[in-house]
């Protein structure tokens, strides 16, 4: 089988697997925003392309900010939201974890703001945004940290809020947002 024929059967494989477990993940994102079933999907042919470029030139220079806190205080991250909503544009690319090597969406990203825990919870890890030239981002993930206290260690869930890239991370330093 010749080059561009293997490529083609690995894509309609990643679209027939994306098929079979899309309509459930859309249906609760629908729930929460629905504007999900009429957002415009990234086509599967693309998303090669697309994927390489988020990890492209230069990344590991940009500036980056993480915020951490347990699950019990999301307040901290509600409030980083508002904060850097006002410096996103309108439509930005959005994905969860289980989909993000499969799936992107171009979607108005304003109802994360008051939404993330629900979105989280169906993902159960992570979600993506990332600006329309792929220079800006933020993720907010889901995980089991560990703490000591009085010799004691023990596990508690966090959220950890990372957002970078020179336009939205500086704008958030620069008006004092941290």
């Amino acid at each position: 089988m010749d080059k561009d024929k293997k490529n083609r059967l690995r894509i309609l494989k990643k679209q027939n697997h994306l098929n079979n477990i899309l309509p459930n993940i859309l249906t609760q994102l629908a729930q929460v925003e629905p504007q999900f079933y009429n957002a415009k999907n990234m086509r599967m042919e693309d998303m090669e392309y697309f994927l390489s470029r988020l990890g492209g030139e230069g990344r590991f220079f940009e500036t980056m900010i993480t915020k951490i806190t347990t699950k019990k205080n999301p307040q901290i991250i509600y409030t980083m939201f508002e904060k850097v909503s006002k410096y996103m544009d309108k439509e930005n690319y959005f994905s969860i974890s289980k989909l993000r090597e499969l799936w992107f969406v171009e979607i108005n990203t304003k109802f994360i703001v008051e939404n993330f825990e629900k979105i989280i919870q169906i993902d159960g890890d992570t979600f993506y945004i990332y600006d329309k030239n792929l220079k800006n981002g933020l993720c907010v993930d889901l995980s089991d940290d560990y703490f000591i206290k009085d010799k004691k260690v023990t596990y508690e869930p966090v959220y950890e809020f990372k957002i970078w890239g020179n336009e939205w991370a500086n704008e958030f330093l620069n008006n004092n947002c941290a």
